[in-house]
């Protein structure tokens, strides 16, 4: 017979556990009923993201150099992609674009789920954590169900360009290099943003092929697209296009970068909240902006390798910091987010089963809430609040994704060891 003080004792990490696995399952339902009203409030209309490509892909077929707008760099509307990117969308030509948008959809949520899903898988792995699919479902449910999420749904191509980065890390642990460089290429042939991506290949041991890879795609990828994309359209992006494009931002609140958020500050409210003109931005801004963003990589890649932490949290960086960095980070353009979020998530619940982390994971619901809105909503009390309190509410996905890369920061530990949870 066992003394009374072993039959009474009961583990503290044992009931932290037990709590944390009904809290989970009360949680699930609640997010599926939010995908359902989320779903029903897309449905039976096209997204006015997806005509924008649709009708890009006509015009590149019909006259390549109609491809942007005359004001396209200077409105920032409309096509202002790189020319192969709209080649994306070809075969959705072969139906109506009812049709199409039902597929691109389709694409679109898929992308976004296999991305979460299998970041999850790459975070298992890395941090030697045990598998538990009512918590990937729950951790997959909350990521989809951000604003960031349902904008992108409209028709853009944020998650597809998720899915080449996550897929380029996944693609690295199972032995594949090179396909993995080319795939960072082909994201970048798509938005630039991928191309923070080398700062986690040059963590790698098998950097070399990768980057092999990378530069094999980059340049096979606008030489196979001359078949519809003349020479004569790349000169122009580069020259022309891009340059002035980078130059400007919409002042609009969906647009929740860096650069946008401090050109609002000296605007009124009724002029950010409702218009989407745009304001050039100064040298300084740009320029800090560069600064700031070259300075974060490396200070997270130096860490990583300072503290022996997986290179994984270099990767999970490098989408979350395009987002804050990119003169037009629409909030569809957070579903970037998602590896870093998905990766703390699960980082947090291995804690809080542990025993800890719960003030670590009140932190990462409230970042979960501000990203909840789509970026576009406007607060109907705004005109009542003081002018921070607004300025502050319309950069809240700014401000979820630097206390998401803050939370991730201290994971790494202090004392030089990676902060893994048993």
């Amino acid at each position: 017979m066992q003394p009374r003080s072993v039959r009474t004792m009961v583990s503290s990490d044992s009931r932290s556990s037990l709590r944390l696995r009904w809290a989970l399952a009360a949680l699930l339902p609640l997010l599926l009923l939010l995908h359902g009203v989320e779903a029903m409030s897309l449905h039976g209309h096209v997204g006015s993201d997806y005509r924008i490509f649709y009708d890009s892909v006509r015009r590149l077929l019909a006259d390549p150099a109609t491809l942007y707008a005359p004001d396209a760099r200077e409105s920032l509307q409309g096509y202002l992609y790189p020319p192969p990117a709209a080649l994306l969308f070809l075969p959705l030509l072969l139906g109506s674009v009812e049709q199409g948008f039902a597929i691109a959809s389709a694409v679109i949520v898929g992308c976004g789920v296999l991305s979460c899903l299998m970041w999850l898988s790459l975070t298992r792995e890395a941090l030697g954590l045990r598998r538990d699919w009512l918590a990937a479902l729950v951790i997959v449910a909350l990521a989809t169900s951000t604003g960031a999420m349902l904008a992108v749904r409209q028709g853009q191509v944020g998650t597809i360009i998720l899915f080449l980065c996550v897929a380029a890390v996944w693609l690295d642990s199972r032995g594949w290099p090179k396909l993995a460089g080319a795939l960072i290429a082909a994201g970048c042939w798509i938005k630039i943003y991928p191309v923070l991506m080398l700062f986690w290949l040059f963590c790698r041991p098998q950097w070399r092929p990768m980057l092999t890879g990378f530069v094999i795609a980059a340049v096979g990828i606008p030489l196979v697209a001359l078949v519809k994309v003349p020479p004569a359209l790349y000169l122009d992006y580069f020259q022309t296009q891009l340059p002035a494009m980078s130059g400007r931002a919409i002042v609009h609140i969906d647009n929740q970068s860096i650069a946008a958020i401090v050109t609002r500050l000296d605007l009124p409210l009724e002029v950010y909240s409702l218009s989407y003109q745009t304001a050039p931005l100064p040298g300084w801004l740009r320029g800090g902006v560069v600064l700031a963003m070259l300075g974060a990589m490396t200070a997270i890649m130096l860490r990583v390798r300072r503290t022996g932490a997986p290179a994984l949290t270099v990767a999970s960086w490098a989408p979350a910091i395009a987002c804050l960095v990119a003169p037009l980070g629409w909030g569809h353009t957070y579903v970037l987010l998602f590896p870093l979020f998905v990766q703390l998530c699960r980082v947090s619940l291995a804690r809080i089963e542990a025993g800890e982390g719960w003030g670590e994971a009140v932190a990462i619901g409230l970042c979960y809430l501000a990203l909840l809105p789509p970026g576009y909503h406007r607060l109907a009390i705004a005109e009542m609040l003081p002018g921070w309190a607004a300025q502050l509410f319309y950069a809240r996905y700014a401000v979820a994704a630097l206390v998401l890369l803050a939370i991730s920061w201290r994971q790494l530990g202090r004392e030089g060891k990676a902060a893994r949870p048993a």
